[in-house]
């Protein structure tokens, strides 16, 4: 079996077509899997973002359940009127 495995290598490695091709195939997947790592990437990403704007919205929602101007949250969070609104729906 090993040996059948070789010679086909040997064949391949020996045809420049067949070489190229391969490459091809090898660089495809090593793109692929950079392209896939970066999406990846940019998911967490988007999904830590996401979950610090959540974590931001009922931050502000039980300061206003505690009683706290809306002007003081904003002030608090750093954010705009319009801002505290969104978040707020």
């Amino acid at each position: 079996m090993f040996s059948e495995l070789k010679k086909k290598v040997e064949r391949h490695s020996a045809d420049d077509k067949l070489a190229m091709q391969q490459r091809a195939i090898n660089e495809a997947r090593v793109a692929h899997a950079l392209e896939m790592g970066g999406a990846l990437r940019r998911g967490r990403e988007e999904g830590r973002a996401e979950g610090r704007a959540d974590e931001r919205a009922a931050v502000a929602r039980a300061m206003i359940a505690d009683g706290l101007e809306q002007a003081a949250v904003c002030r608090i969070l750093k954010v705009s009127a319009e801002e505290l609104e969104r978040k707020l729906r």
